[in-house]
């Protein structure tokens, strides 16, 4: 998965489509599936949205072939050790601009995780991570979509992506990951007689 950081995202994210514009004259095995650039037009709507957050806020936006991820650092959204969503600004921004990308994008589901570091008992890091990920479903779900649209979890310390020996190690590893991707296809069934 590669990582950006908005706003010098947007420019990367404007760069790499015009890339792919560029080389619209690729054969037509070669083209983006439907998928691909329904995740494109998502990426866009992401990073417009968040282009007022402050530069080192930590939110960035992941992308693979199947999924478009906004990882936002926990200390955005909540207090340390604390379940309720804060209110500021900052706070508000990577919310707001997840609930837009679901209501213009109606075709894409939301998978909410929410990560700890493995300071403190492991019962009290999923108490916390199943309590954050119910406040940020409970928000987005306010917000008018759909709950069949989403799904959440609280990871706990399931999952690191630094090494919780450091204090900035533990900052990286409590997160907040809003995985967006379309509905899996059920498989096409053969044609009866066969």
């Amino acid at each position: 998965m590669s990582g950006c950081r908005p706003p010098a995202l947007l420019a990367a994210a404007l760069a790499m489509l015009a890339a792919v514009a560029a080389s619209g004259a690729a054969s037509a095995a070669a083209r983006p599936s439907a998928a691909s650039r329904e995740l494109d037009r998502a990426q866009t709507l992401l990073l417009e949205r968040l282009t007022t957050l402050p530069e080192g806020s930590g939110v960035l936006i992941l992308r693979d072939a199947e999924a478009l991820t906004l990882r936002i650092p926990a200390r955005l959204l909540f207090a340390y050790d604390g379940a309720l969503l804060k209110r500021e600004p900052v706070a508000v921004a990577p919310l707001a601009a997840a609930e837009q990308l679901l209501k213009k994008r109606r075709a894409l589901q939301a998978q909410i995780v929410v990560y700890t570091d493995s300071i403190g008992g492991v019962s009290a890091n999923q108490s916390l991570s199943d309590q954050r990920a119910q406040a940020i479903y409970d928000a987005i779900k306010a917000a008018g979509i759909a709950p069949k649209r989403l799904q959440q979890h609280g990871a706990g310390a399931a999952t690191m992506v630094a090494s919780n020996q450091t204090p900035a190690g533990r900052i990286e590893n409590r997160r907040v990951e809003i995985e967006f991707r379309l509905p899996a296809r059920p498989p096409e069934r053969p044609p009866a007689g066969f």
